[in-house]
């Protein structure tokens, strides 16, 4: 019998990788440097996902990236979720228009992705809220991407050198099967 290595990776490698950089990003970057902003690196990882997969890959893999992001903070699930669809869907339409395998490409993509997610956590908080929880902070809008971007060429290398392991990321660029 054949192992599905591919369909392994991206429901159980991935997510435990994503389950690591956010326990690193929720616990111990909040006991290292207290209320500090954090660097968004789940966001990280869905973008090297959304540049480096086909759409429905991306799109399924921010579903469950926001399943599981749901243990991690206290935002309701259908924020997570409306921010993850916000963040997949504009990727995809830069990617569509502007694509590069490259690092550069993909740092920039970070920290913009970072950036917008934090205009969508703050207008869902505006717009749904009684009591707004969202308080605009300019020094978490600016250093919050700025330190995304400062990690995400660790990431990127990571998940490169893992796609490389899988074989992953040649056949899916070109959009062959999962299977």
């Amino acid at each position: 019998m054949r192992i599905p290595w591919r369909i392994l990776y991206h429901l159980i490698v991935l997510p435990v990788i994503l389950i690591l950089l956010t326990g690193i990003q929720t616990s111990f970057w909040l006991q290292l440097l207290g209320p500090f902003p954090t660097p968004q690196l789940w966001i990280v990882v869905l973008t090297y996902l959304i540049t480096h997969r086909p759409f429905w890959i991306s799109l399924g893999m921010g579903y469950l990236f926001s399943v599981i992001l749901t243990g991690f903070t206290a935002w309701p699930f259908e924020y997570i979720l409306t921010s993850a669809m916000v963040l997949v869907g504009v990727s995809q339409l830069l990617k569509d228009r502007i694509y590069s395998s490259g690092p550069n490409y993909f740092i920039a993509l970070c920290g913009w992705n970072v950036f917008l997610f934090h205009v969508c956590y703050t207008f869902l908080g505006m717009l749904k809220e009684d009591i707004p929880f969202a308080r605009v902070s300019l020094f978490d809008f600016i250093l919050s991407p700025l330190l995304s971007v400062l990690l995400a060429f660790p990431v990127f290398s990571g998940l490169r050198m893992l796609d490389r392991i899988f074989k992953e990321d040649a056949d899916l660029q070109t959009g062959n099967s999962i299977t």
